[in-house]
């Protein structure tokens, strides 16, 4: 398994890793794509390596960022935004699955897309690999090949899970669970004793990060809303050296508080998470005005926010005030 942050030029046609061949430009009509370099600097770089040697190290598979001088190998291109292969800006990865392994396959992990810092780049690159051999997504949090966030850290889960991505279903191959440990076990075998991987080599440094990260948010229908509903704010990052914290600032009656991903109150009915590649927060909200905001640090202490935007929350009986002491009011 080859991760590759020097990036290069990868033409379209049939899966060769070695000769830098992907079906996935070829499927887009392209003929050829030029990947940047990964953009994180080298002691990131070498975190984001670490980690995913540690999520493939019970398996009989060696991860390295030195180009194998010979085949076959999976490599993964680390570095660029999914504009590249004509992907939506929620795109943080893309693979070849079939159902088993793909050898010789190119995967692709769009760093600055993904804008976050080691951790964010290793679990998607590990996810995409999961593709590569053979995994399907799965419906719990905890596994890495699932959509779902905010659960902690993830690994290739040893229990019997159902398949999908926002709801659970049948998984591709018409089993009803996977168990993505077991699966790269048998694909993959386990590791037999021998010694750990050479420790990943330097990328070049880039210069420091000045400019703070960009926040897209998605409209959210309007401006009034039903009270006591779940409330859904979307948004995109992006930035240049990862990031630190994601907040949500919301306002009632002139007070503000500070809603963190990650870090969030355990009384109050708020989450955090990814939906289709995109951060969003959810929230119970009672009837009222409301204004909130998002903001974002990222790791070169950078702080962007987003303007204020106002939201009504409205009950049908307005006489009656949803408040039971667990909302975000």
């Amino acid at each position: 398994m080859y991760l590759n942050g020097r990036g290069g030029r990868i033409q379209g046609g049939y899966e060769d890793s070695s000769a830098n061949r992907s079906s996935l430009v070829w499927s887009e009509g392209l003929a050829a794509i030029d990947v940047p370099a990964y953009a994180g600097g080298s002691q990131r770089w070498s975190e984001m390596v670490s980690c995913v040697q540690g999520h493939l190290r019970d398996y009989d598979i060696r991860v390295t960022d030195r180009r194998p001088e010979d085949g076959p190998y999976i490599m993964m291109m680390v570095g660029g935004r999914s504009s590249m292969l004509r992907y939506p800006g929620s795109v943080a990865g893309v693979a070849p699955y079939t159902g088993s392994v793909v050898e010789d396959a190119i995967g692709f992990v769009f760093s600055r897309t993904i804008g976050g810092g080691a951790q964010a780049v290793c679990e998607t690159t590990s996810h995409e690999i999961g593709h590569t051999l053979g995994l399907d997504h799965t419906y719990e949090c905890s596994d890495l090949m699932s959509y779902l966030g905010g659960c902690g850290e993830k690994s290739f889960r040893d229990e019997a899970m159902r398949c999908g991505e926002w709801d659970d279903r049948s998984c591709s191959g018409g089993q009803r669970h996977q168990n993505s440990h077991q699966h790269l076990a048998a694909a993959l075998g386990l590791r037999p004793s021998r010694p750990e991987p050479n420790p990943p080599s330097r990328v070049p440094t880039t210069p420091a990060d000045t400019r703070g990260p960009r926040i897209s948010v998605h409209s959210a229908g309007g401006s009034t809303f039903e009270a006591e509903s779940i409330f859904i704010v979307q948004f995109d990052v992006f930035d240049d050296s990862g990031l630190a914290s994601l907040e949500l600032l919301w306002q009632v009656d002139g007070r503000t508080i500070a809603l963190r991903c990650g870090d969030l109150p355990d009384d109050l009915p708020v989450e955090c998470g990814m939906i289709g590649g995109s951060y969003a927060f959810a929230l119970a909200v009672g009837a009222g005005e409301r204004k909130y905001a998002i903001r974002v640090t990222d790791e070169a202490g950078n702080r962007s926010t987003t303007r204020w935007r106002r939201a009504s929350f409205v009950e049908p009986d307005l006489d009656e005030d949803w408040d039971d002491g667990g909302s975000c009011d």
